[in-house]
């Protein structure tokens, strides 16, 4: 009967897809870490590799009650018999033997990733640590060495000095949470595939034989691990400068020190101690490592209460946090050996324009509500990496956040590129000096409904809430003050029409 020929043809190949997801079950450790492997396709089938474990021959007998239950009532059927019951109590086996193929493919994954791993850790040695520092909310003209005169900024100074100065480099958003996602996924919020599942930087570190690690604060919905934090510490929701509680690798733990009131552990404190253990205890394995340290600056609920020596202090608290990780990396012989890079996840929020005019937080640039300005989305980004890039080293390549983790891949020999990113590495920009391609960015204004900006080259086109547009040659003009949009109207249309870009963030 025809029925019973489909159930046969899907007996056969359930048993054929066990086969896959028995065979992986030794290969799979007892605790597997979440991270995804980078250099396979987020939607992709993954197979067993020969030679990452033991594999069962596909001639090996199955011995499973499932099975054996399915053949022996296919075999006893009789041919005549097409009830309800029968089709009703196969469709019930089968739905469950679909269950234990999906959690058999997930270990087989999870193996193959794991020795995937363990052959790139070798490679990994050969690459320097990687050391990303963010901190939320900071202007472009927030550091001495990008024009502050207010206030000095001693050690990002000396990280700049000490390694490369980028001058045209852009948030992903001017919110800070959707800004810190296009840098760790080095995708643009409104890209032509945005919707699709995103890889991380951690995960793509990870899957390249690095340690991750995360220390400071953080703002997800799905857990850290899931992200490709192997380690993490800090929090997940606002404190102030001493806080009575901390999160360790998803268990809280109180801050006896700072109970009731108490102001003797400071949260850059706590957090350089946690950066030194993480760091000293992979320098002593061997192993090389990722570590991101993240600060939200400006958490506050209310940001025009921020005075202007309160702006102050927190600028000089980055700085100090910035110049804590360099000194553990020197005391322990790892800055020859340790790429470091700083920036911001988004520009001065709106709510501190006040602030903000008054400080020359942003220099010369324009600062709108809109958020969608050269001052509210240009931030400060400084790399230093001893072995290839040069001492004072300034760029003016048109790049942003979600280069950095192609750029982070290229050091740490990601041997296939990740797939589905907007960014591409800058290492050219040191090592041969090459200029950047000319790229087209854009982003979508998280404070007014319908406003949008786009970059392409020199020229950057806005469009407010009222469907107005102002067109700027940022060449000459990089304060946007001078309307063009009415003189060049092919320019305007050409850069409109790609509203949705390739590279575009929100």
């Amino acid at each position: 009967m025809l029925w019973r020929q489909v159930v046969k043809m899907v007996w056969g190949s359930l048993c054929l897809a066990l086969v896959v997801g028995v065979g992986c079950e030794q290969a799979f450790p007892p605790e597997p870490p979440l991270p995804v492997d980078a250099v396979q396709p987020d939607d992709a089938d993954e197979l067993i590799i020969p030679g990452n474990g033991p594999i069962r021959r596909t001639d090996e007998p199955l011995n499973t009650p499932l099975l054996e239950g399915l053949k022996q009532q296919i075999q006893q059927t009789p041919d005549a018999e097409e009830t309800d019951g029968v089709v009703r109590q196969l469709s019930e086996q089968l739905s469950e033997a679909d269950v234990l193929y999906s959690e058999a493919k997930q270990r087989n994954r999870l193996a193959v990733q794991q020795a995937n791993r363990q052959v790139r850790i070798g490679a990994a040695k050969q690459s320097p640590n990687l050391v990303l520092i963010t901190v939320d909310r900071l202007g472009v003209g927030d550091l001495g060495c990008y024009g502050q005169t207010h206030w000095q900024t001693p050690r990002l100074d000396e990280l700049a000095a000490s390694g490369a100065r980028f001058t045209n480099f852009y948030a992903g958003s001017g919110d800070s949470s959707a800004g810190r996602q296009c840098l760790l996924t080095g995708r643009m919020a409104v890209s032509n595939h945005s919707s699709q599942k995103a890889t991380s930087l951690p995960r793509v570190l990870w899957s390249a034989g690095y340690n991750t690690g995360l220390m400071g604060d953080w703002s997800v919905d799905s857990s850290l691990s899931s992200q490709g934090y192997e380690d993490w510490s800090g929090w997940n929701s606002s404190t102030n400068e001493y806080p009575d509680w901390a999160e360790l690798n998803g268990r809280r733990i109180t801050l006896e020190d700072n109970l009731n009131g108490g102001h003797k552990v400071r949260k850059a404190e706590f957090l350089l101690s946690e950066v030194r253990s993480f760091v000293r205890d992979r320098r002593h394995r061997g192993n090389q490592f990722f570590l991101h340290v993240a600060l939200n600056l400006f958490a506050d609920p209310d940001l025009r209460a921020v005075s202007r020596a309160d702006y102050e202090h927190r600028v000089r608290r980055a700085d100090e946090l910035v110049g804590g990780v360099l000194d553990i990396l020197q005391e322990l012989n790892l800055t020859s050996h340790t790429c470091v890079c700083f920036t911001a996840d988004a520009g001065p929020h709106p709510a501190l324009s006040a602030v903000v005019k008054e400080t020359r937080s942003v220099g010369e640039f324009r600062f709108s509500d809109h958020g969608l300005c050269e001052g509210n989305l240009r931030v400060p980004c400084l790399v230093r990496w001893p072995r290839e890039m040069p001492t004072g080293f300034v760029s003016d390549a048109i790049v942003g956040v979600w280069d950095v983790l192609p750029t982070f891949s290229a050091l740490a020999w990601v041997t296939r590129p990740v797939a589905r990113i907007d960014g591409v590495t800058l290492t050219s920009l040191w090592r041969q000096k090459l200029p950047m391609a000319e790229r087209r960015f854009a982003w979508r204004s998280v404070f007014a409904g319908n406003g949008l900006a786009v970059r392409n080259g020199h020229w950057k086109v806005l469009r407010l809430t009222d469907s107005s547009h102002e067109l700027f040659s940022l060449n000459t003009d990089p304060a946007e003050q001078h309307d063009l949009a009415a003189d060049q109207p092919e320019i305007l249309k050409r850069l409109l029409s790609a509203e949705a870009p390739a590279a575009a963030a929100r």
